[in-house]
């Protein structure tokens, strides 16, 4: 039970960033930007912008927490599961405090809702660090040693 609450933490985290990022972000990008700068009571142009720091973030954080996924499933894939560990942490951190900042001092009536995401986010990002730290990572293998030593014989 141990080894699975790392995937599922990892899994729920990369599922959360990219429905966010295809459902929301780029949805708002590509289709509805009006709706976001309505709601934030800034101008299109700052949504915009928003919206395309936010959809970077999820991206990163989303990849990352697969990352650690793949190398949980693949024990070969150390280094590329530490890494997506410290992507998913940093990511989270910088998301939420991102968010929690520009609640603080750009968005209008929605500014308690994102501020308490952005405090949830970057909560989740420590959380992802300290269940990395509990996954049992396997050791690097030693490189192979030459053992193809010339013999009298030859």
């Amino acid at each position: 039970m141990k080894d699975l609450l790392p995937e599922l933490y990892f899994g729920f985290i990369a599922i959360l960033m990219l429905s966010e990022l295809v459902a929301g972000n780029l949805y708002s990008l590509i289709f509805a930007i009006e709706r976001p700068a309505e709601l934030m009571a800034v101008s299109i142009e700052v949504a915009y912008r928003h919206m395309s720091t936010l959809a970077v973030l999820d991206a990163i954080v989303g990849v990352g927490a697969g990352m650690v996924i793949w190398s949980i499933r693949h024990k070969e894939a150390v280094r590329m599961g530490r890494n997506g560990a410290f992507m998913t942490a940093l990511g989270m951190l910088a998301y939420g405090g991102y968010q929690f900042w520009h609640a603080m001092y750009q968005l209008g009536a929605t500014q308690p809702i994102i501020k308490a995401v952005g405090i949830t986010y970057a909560a989740l990002g420590v959380g992802a660090w300290f269940v990395a730290g509990e996954i049992k990572w396997a050791k690097p293998s030693e490189p192979a040693k030459v053992t193809d030593k010339v013999s009298a014989d030859d």
